[in-house]
């Protein structure tokens, strides 16, 4: 029984590390879209590039 549960807990912490890598790396693409989208406006703004 001991082995089983250890077997679970392992399988469930897995699925938990996966699940935040995969949020972590919308997180990221999130963010770095939103840099780009800012460099551009201030690059807009201070050149006059339309």
């Amino acid at each position: 029984m001991l082995q089983f549960f250890s077997a679970q807990l392992g399988l469930w912490s897995f699925y938990l590390l996966r699940s935040q890598l995969k949020t972590a790396q919308a997180l990221r693409e999130r963010l770095l879209s939103l840099a780009d989208e800012v460099m551009h406006s201030i690059l807009r703004f201070r050149f006059g590039a339309a």
